[in-house]
């Protein structure tokens, strides 16, 4: 019972790590509907053996040891500043640790669910901010068209015979 609660229905988990679960089932929904579900997968050790990250969508293109693109949902919807910046400065800092150490994916994106409480609007910008200084991109959950832009992988074009 307690390993069903643990895996299936999340006991473990923080109200942060729950929302964020939620978010990437509308990211991968969003992304299936689209047929680029089919690039991303979960990579749970991006980094180093010493310093690693997971990241739950990621396009690694075979023979390549780093992701090329990674996808991170953020929760930025948190009851107050401190919350936003506790969880949003974990996250700078990880990108800043990935990008030392040389294993920060070459296009990393930030999907942000943000705080519709004026009080923690200073918060969120300045952690979205945060995350653009290290190089990453932040686009919020309810801009499906340039989430979509952003995730779209350029396919070798298949040669194709034609007969006249």
């Amino acid at each position: 019972r307690e390993v069903y609660g643990r895996y299936v229905e999340h006991w473990n988990l923080t109200p942060a790590d729950y929302e964020e679960k939620k978010l990437t089932r509308i990211i991968k929904r969003l992304l299936h509907a689209h047929r680029l579900d089919r690039f991303y997968k979960e990579a749970p050790l991006v980094g180093t053996e010493s310093y690693h990250v997971g990241i739950p969508l990621a396009f690694t293109p075979s023979g390549k040891d780093k992701p090329e693109k990674a996808i991170k949902p953020i929760n930025l919807a948190q009851s107050t500043p401190t919350k936003i910046y506790t969880h949003g400065d974990e996250w700078i800092s990880k990108v800043t640790r990935l990008k030392s150490i040389g294993s920060l994916p070459d296009s990393f994106l930030f999907v942000v669910k943000k705080s519709e409480d004026p009080e923690c609007a200073d918060a969120v910008e300045e952690i979205c901010d945060g995350l653009k200084n290290e190089g990453a991109e932040v686009i919020d959950i309810l801009d499906e068209e340039a989430i979509l832009d952003w995730a779209r992988i350029e396919e070798n074009p298949e040669l194709k015979l034609e007969f006249e």
